[in-house]
């Protein structure tokens, strides 16, 4: 999100206090990588745990140095920085939540694609929170960055619609059991139509230039998004169903 979206118009101290978050994030990954191997015993990654977690420590290294640079105002290194962030991130998303045999075949792949586009959405509507409140800090600043990130929001909730929708006619079969279908119902409510009506909420707040109003709502869409992709987690884990 920091790579997409109107740098320019965002205060330094908004990315700083991002590259902190990240750091935590990443260190904690470190931490936790492979902790939870058992509970995926038929499930292993195209890269090892070790190598894994030399990821998570190379993304709290650059984490910590983009944090340096956004507070000396070095916004072109910093902007480095970030695209590496974004990279070693994007890598560890194949490399530890598919297999080898589900790499490149049907329905790995969508698998892959469905967890990106969980980033993305998980991504778009912390960024988009996070930068709303900001705006208690910077109050004059333009509103068209946290107009765009709603908009990258909302076409996140979409792409996930329409994977969600095809993991259902691929799979609605495997549904058994009343817990799944609460999941499914949670996924969908939580995690889709929720976050859809929170877009729209948010756009025409904007029109009203309320940012404070606009943050509250997306604090609403970061925990409905929250509950639906770990429905969505859920059901992966029980059915191999990517929603």
């Amino acid at each position: 999100m920091w790579c997409i979206m109107p740098r320019k118009e965002v205060s330094s101290g908004f990315f700083r206090i991002q590259n902190l978050v990240t750091l935590g994030l990443s260190v904690l990954g470190a931490l936790s990588v492979g902790m939870f191997h058992s509970l995926e015993a038929n499930r292993e990654p195209i890269v090892s745990f070790e190598s894994t977690r030399i990821y998570f420590v190379l993304l709290a290294v650059f984490s910590f140095l983009g944090t340096i640079l956004w507070r000396l105002e070095r916004r072109e290194g910093a902007t480095k920085f970030a695209g590496l962030i974004f990279v070693l991130s994007l890598l560890t998303i194949p490399f530890y939540t598919i297999t080898s045999k589900e790499f490149g075949v049907y329905p790995g792949w969508l698998h892959l694609i469905s967890e990106i586009s969980s980033a993305a959405i998980l991504g778009s509507a912390m960024t988009a929170m996070l930068l709303g409140h900001w705006y208690l800090t910077a109050p004059t600043m333009s509103i068209e960055p946290l107009r765009y990130l709603n908009s990258v929001f909302g076409f996140a909730v979409g792409v996930r619609f329409l994977l969600s929708v095809m993991g259902i006619l691929n799979g609605v079969e495997k549904i058994d059991s009343t817990t799944q279908w609460m999941w499914l119902s949670l996924r969908w409510f939580s995690g889709i139509i929720g976050p859809a009506i929170v877009v729209v909420m948010v756009l025409q707040i904007l029109k009203l230039k309320n940012t404070q109003s606009a943050t509250g709502v997306l604090f609403v869409g970061v925990i409905l998004t929250l509950l639906g992709e770990l429905s969505a987690t859920l059901l992966f884990r029980e059915l191999n169903l990517a929603m």
